[in-house]
Parts: C-alpha cells; sequence; structure tokens
C-alpha cells in the first residue's frame, strides 16, 4: 500500500511540474495541441498509459477518443478549463473540473513527430 501511495504521489508532483512547463495560456499553442491530440481520436489507446478508468458503454478495444469523452462528460457544470501546449516535440492537454468540492483533472501528455501525434508515447495523469 506504501508504494501504491508513493507512486500515486510521484505521478501527481510529476504531472504538476510537467503541466506548469507546458500548459500555458496561449490559445494558438492549445489549438494545436488539441487538435492533435483528436486527430488520433479514433486509434488504440493502449492499456497501462495510466489513462484507464471505467468508461460506461465501452464494449471495444479503448480507444483515445472514450478517454476524452469521459473526460468531458463531467464538464456540464461549475468551472471548466482545457488548456494545451507543445514544447521539444512533447504536447500536454490538460481538462480541469471544479463545481464545489467536486474537482478533478486530467493530463494527456503525448509525443509529435512531423507535427502529427504519436500514440504509443501517450500517457494520462488522472486525478479525481
Amino acid at each position: 500500500m506504501k508504494s501504491f501511495f508513493a507512486v500515486n504521489t510521484l505521478s501527481i508532483l510529476l504531472c504538476c511540474i510537467w503541466t506548469s512547463a507546458y500548459a500555458h495560456d496561449d490559445p494558438h499553442e492549445a489549438t494545436f495541441a488539441i487538435t492533435t491530440l483528436l486527430s488520433i481520436a479514433n486509434d488504440s489507446a493502449s492499456h497501462g498509459l495510466h489513462c484507464d478508468g471505467d468508461y460506461p458503454g465501452n464494449t471495444h478495444q479503448l480507444k483515445v477518443r472514450d478517454i476524452i469523452a469521459e473526460q468531458l462528460s463531467v464538464f456540464n457544470n461549475g468551472k471548466n478549463t482545457i488548456k494545451g501546449s507543445c514544447k521539444n516535440n512533447k504536447c500536454a492537454v490538460v481538462m480541469h473540473h471544479a463545481n464545489g468540492e467536486d474537482v478533478s483533472s486530467t493530463t494527456i501528455m503525448f509525443n509529435i513527430k512531423n507535427d502529427k501525434a504519436l500514440v504509443n508515447t501517450m500517457s494520462c495523469i488522472i486525478t479525481p
């Protein structure tokens, strides 16, 4: 149990460091990062990317779109933001939801090559 806590704490800290370095308020950077991520929406997402979650109705192999849709599904109220950016061929898209005590965030990180997202480099940090 201690190692589970340590790994999760480390993941959250790395997420915060990585997110602060890559997710900015520049709309042009955000647009590029988000559209690049959406371009692989129909690709299969490998398990073990820390993107695992409860994806209702998912009877097929997990796709990138399932991860995005699940995280956006809570955006029906409260304060919601999506930020994104790329630096040195590494991108991050950060989705944050806050509605009173209900706070969650998802950071999807991936590498790009020739302005294309590489699905095999994708990883997620999802906080409740």
